[in-house]
């Protein structure tokens, strides 16, 4: 470069610097508002001012209906579940639930309290305090108001907790300077050594109140803490440390202490317990202390006398930042705090990963609210969610796998029965087994929902013979809503993929479409019979839907609806369409199987296709959740609505009669819809569109969102195609992942060069000498794209006398798809060079160092075409490519460069994951490669990126490794 280049060069960054770069904000904004005035006008022009100003009349109901949204929820999320088994499974997470003893009379309490009194009588007064309020709280019939003097209760109990996974119990023992409280249920299980489970003790050690806090007001038992009891303590426990079942870690049994700052010389005490225990046959005892009472053992100073710690939330969670104001307490004085709050202060506290002189076991708790014990000044936990709380146990479950050794990896719950305060396992009558099934997922990495089916060529399908009707009459019909026909012959291509007889109903809005409709189908499409009839142009295509098939509904035992999806504001509209398509029509074969689920289950009334990934954020209520709530009232249908609603996004789905008729019966008319004026929220079809798995589950069936996962006959041309196949591994080591892809191009490629950048010994080169042509053994400079110079240099003749060139990094994992499915779309496009994911242009290049980031094909996949690999261009590049030292420069001077290189000298590119261009800026997420992995594998990409471990949580990696084991 000469000096009169770098001078330019210069002026060029500082005209950049100086006044490009501050004026950016300004100038986004301002195209922000261009783009507005544009659409403003676009809209006058097609409906005048009428139209303008509905719209914004709309746009300001949205505006105010969101805004209304983001107070914050007091109530409960979650929805009744039945008993789940989990039969089979194992995990390496000791969870032991903490256990009130309390549901027994004993003289004490009769004393104190009135005959009688257990922890039930507490429960039973419960009421509501505040709109939203959970009370009273009630327990499941299966359980009932129990009592723990009957042995058959503590059975039921250590029965329920082994089937969900749990460890042990941690009983709270009630103990006086020797006066024992609470016995009654501990001696049983004693007694009883055929309940199995295992269980420890946890030192109840506050003052016994009228206030139900531990405090020194109204004492009607205290601790007294003295040396005699030091002695008196441990020998009092001998009985329960001897027993089989007694946990102990690496051989020691567990001693919890409930609240160490109570105790006045801790180090006094617990030296002393060792020594008795050594003394008395007990050995050495594990002591551990839970955080409570704003305590931490670090802040008694008790750190160098205890060997570990336990959180107990929500003790030390009394953050003002987590208090939920402006609530009604009629009169009342209450501490009310938000749940979802506290879990994501405590997710963002366990990520900040802070030292800790002792082990800190987490601890998670549910619904707490003390409501029922205090009439006034009571605590509680709002908007508990079974999302929150699951991803509360997904983190700690994890954080806990990192930080101990399999024996000690033992977590808390707070807890098995505290139903005086909410926090409870057990099932109640609303929510039945909702609490004890959400931990069970956790604990064995399962997902919250697992709603997802993916159909695979396992599954067996139907035969033709065993679902058609005897008089010949079809047991399916397809409602489609055909506003846009340029979409017609796409959709009948795809109803054509049904293997069973079908009838077709179409609705539409003129007669020119109408005779097209007409004249296509009867010529193109394999249906049975086919109605064609026009409706208003009223409420999208939830209306004809509901009108064209009230009276034709009974004929049916299977419908499907779908409609000519396009959206014009965007560039995911076609994309969305075929996706959707491919999941309710994908083939014949396919959908064998989807009628052979329908078949084979009888209580699934409704099948739809995962949510469209790029729309996941607008997979919410919108504002519609009152309207849907009134119109599910309607139809006669009392139902809670969850935080977070689920519903065929987009309005396509299979469907059983039975399932959805109510709302067919009901008779709504066009009158029911407003007049179309370009809404795009808060109408009744919205809400339609929010309601049908309500309306399906208020007749006693459920959904399964579907996936089509069925192979297709693939024709893919026979070409002379050279992969170059880069490695690294910092193990130095050829992973299994590594063959297996490998394994998988072996099927297209005539040749495969693998290079290393890792000292590979000749035992690790073993593993791929017989699957590959040649082997380059390199230094670990210039990462891949300097892996590549080297090779492609030193290979032209090789490399031009290939039909296509591959270039593919070890960065992901084995293919997960078909790859041959992945060649045979792209080679029919035409065209020069193309990858699997797109990184669409940026004009901040902070990043990398630069002004902007151009578009480009992310290099870890790439192949190029004869025409490209002839090219002046091509062999330019790669002449002078610079040598990188670092990620970053590789990203900035090769990677983001090369798209660019090749598109300017006139050659033609694509992406297979088309949705990569644009799914970043719906999400709002510029690393979904990494962390919502799951998003990309659902839109079919092939490839997963290996380092997405490190940067996705713990929920994401769950619901990816579910998908992955069931493709």
């Amino acid at each position: 470069m000469s000096n009169t280049d770098t001078d330019t060069s210069k002026t060029r960054q500082g005209i950049y610097k100086r006044i490009i770069k501050p004026l950016w904000p300004i100038w986004k904004v301002v195209r922000a508002i261009l783009h507005k005035f544009k659409m403003l006008i676009s809209i006058v022009r097609e409906g005048g001012f009428k139209k303008l100003f509905y719209i914004i009349k709309n746009y300001r109901q949205i505006k105010a209906q969101q805004r209304k949204n983001m107070t914050e929820s007091v109530e409960i999320d979650s929805v009744y579940q039945d008993n789940l088994t989990f039969e089979g499974e194992k995990t390496d997470i000791k969870l032991i639930a903490f256990h009130l003893p309390q549901f027994h009379t004993f003289p004490e309490n009769d004393e104190w309290w009135g005959e009688g009194f257990t922890e039930w009588t507490n429960v039973r007064k419960g009421n509501s305090r505040f709109k939203g309020h959970y009370q009273p709280r009630v327990p499941h019939s299966d359980i009932g108001y129990y009592d723990l003097s009957k042995v058959e209760n503590l059975k039921k109990q250590a029965e329920l907790a082994k089937q969900h996974g749990l460890y042990g119990f941690c009983f709270y023992y009630y103990w006086f300077s020797g006066k024992r409280l609470l016995e009654k249920p501990l001696d049983i299980l004693l007694s009883h050594k055929e309940i199995d489970f295992p269980f420890c003790l946890c030192w109840a050690n506050e003052n016994w109140t009228r206030a139900w806090d531990g405090q020194n007001k109204d004492v009607l038992i205290s601790q007294k803490y003295s040396e005699e009891d030091d002695d008196s303590f441990i020998l009092d426990m001998k009985k329960y440390i001897g027993d089989d079942r007694y946990i102990r870690i690496n051989g020691k049994p567990l001693i919890v202490v409930y609240n160490p700052g109570q105790i006045p010389d801790c180090g006094r005490s617990f030296k002393k317990w060792r020594e008795v225990a050594k003394n008395n046959g007990i050995g050495e005892i594990l002591i551990w202390t839970c955080q409570t009472a704003n305590n931490t053992a670090e802040k008694l100073g008790i750190t160098d006398y205890i060997d570990a710690e336990i959180e107990f939330p929500p003790h030390n969670y009394w953050q003002d930042s987590l208090a939920v104001r402006n609530v009604d307490l009629n009169g009342k004085n209450a501490f009310i705090y938000s749940y979802k709050r506290l879990v994501e202060y405590i997710i963002e506290k366990i990520k900040k990963d802070e030292s800790k002189k002792v082990p800190l076991h987490y601890c998670s708790m549910m619904a707490w609210d003390n409501a029922a014990r205090r009439n006034n000044n009571w605590f509680t936990y709002t908007g508990f969610s079974l999302n929150s709380f699951y991803r509360w146990l997904v983190t700690i479950f994890e954080k806990t796998r990192r930080e101990f050794s399999e024996e000690e990896r033992f977590v808390f719950i707070n807890a098995w029965n505290e139903w005086g305060e909410g926090t409870y396992l057990e099932p109640d009558e609303k929510y039945g087994y909702a609490n004890i099934n959400t931990v069970s997922k956790a604990l064995f990495q399962k997902p919250l929902y697992d709603d997802l089916l993916i159909i695979n060529d396992k599954n067996s399908g139907l035969i033709d013979e065993s679902f058609e009707r005897d008089d010949n009459t079809s047991r399916i019909a397809v409602q489609i809503h055909m506003f846009y026909t340029d979409v017609l012959d796409e959709t009948i291509k795809y109803l054509n993929n049904i293997p069973y007889r079908f009838d077709c109903y179409i609705s539409t809005d003129t007669e020119e479409k109408k005779e097209l409709i007409e004249k296509r189908f009867k010529s193109e499409c394999e249906c049975e019979s086919f109605v064609v009839e026009i409706f208003e142009n009223v409420g999208r295509d939830v209306a004809p839907f509901l009108q064209q098939m009230k009276d034709r509904i009974d004929r049916y035992d299977y419908l499907c609806h779908i409609h000519s999806k396009k959206t014009k504001t965007d560039e995911h509209g076609d994309d969305w369409r075929k996706y959707i398509f491919k999941h309710l029509f994908g083939s014949g074969r396919y959908l064998k199987k989807v009628f052979e689920i329908f078949e084979d289950n009888k209580n699934i009334g409704i099948l739809m296709p995962e949510t469209y990934p790029v729309l996941e954020l607008q997979a919410e209520w919108g504002g519609n959740k009152e309207g849907t709530k009134t119109l599910l009232e309607r139809l006669g249908i009392e139902i809670e609505l969850p935080e977070n609603p689920i519903f065929p996004v987009g309005n396509m789905f299979w469907m059983r009669r039975e399932a959805v008729k109510k709302i067919f019966e009901y008779g709504l008319t066009a009158t029911d819809f407003p007049e179309e004026s370009g809404q795009t929220n808060l109408t009744i079809a919205h809400q339609i569109e929010r309601a049908w798995i309500y309306i399906a589950k208020s007749v006693g069936y459920t959904y399964k969102k579907i996936f089509n996962n069925v192979s297709e006959d693939v024709n893919l041309d026979k070409k002379n195609r050279i992969i170059f196949y880069m490695h690294y591994d910092k193990d130095n080591e050829i992973k299994e992942y590594d063959v297996d892809t490998i394994k998988c191009f072996q099927s297209i490629c005539e040749k495969i060069v693998f290079i290393s950048n890792s000292s590979l010994s000749p035992e690790e080169l073993s593993k791929v000498d017989s699957l590959v042509n040649k082997v380059i053994l390199r230094d670990n400079v210039g990462f891949d794209f300097g892996a590549w110079k080297q090779s492609i240099l030193d290979s032209v003749d090789e490399i031009k006398e290939a039909d296509e060139l591959i270039l593919l990094n070890n960065s992901c994992f084995a293919p997960v798809f078909d790859i041959k499915a992945m060649f045979a779309t792209m080679e029919k496009r035409n065209l020069d060079f193309w990858g699997n994911t797109i990184f669409p242009f940026l004009p901040d290049g902070s990043y990398l160092g630069t002004d902007y980031i151009d578009e480009h094909i992310q290099s870890y996949f790439m192949v190029f075409n004869n025409k490209v690999i002839h090219s002046v261009d091509f062999w330019e590049f790669w002449k002078n490519l610079p040598e990188c030292e670092t990620f970053i420069d590789v990203v900035a001077k090769c990677e983001s460069k090369f798209t660019k290189k090749l598109s300017d000298a006139g050659f033609k590119y694509d992406v297979y994951i088309n949705e990569s261009k644009y799914i970043s800026r719906f999400l709002n997420n510029y690393a979904i490669p990494y962390e919502k992995p799951s998003s990309f594998v659902l839109l079919n990409n092939p490839f997963v990126k290996k380092k997405c471990y490190s940067y996705m949580d713990d929920v994401e990696r769950i619901k990816l490794e579910r998908i992955l084991e069931s493709l």
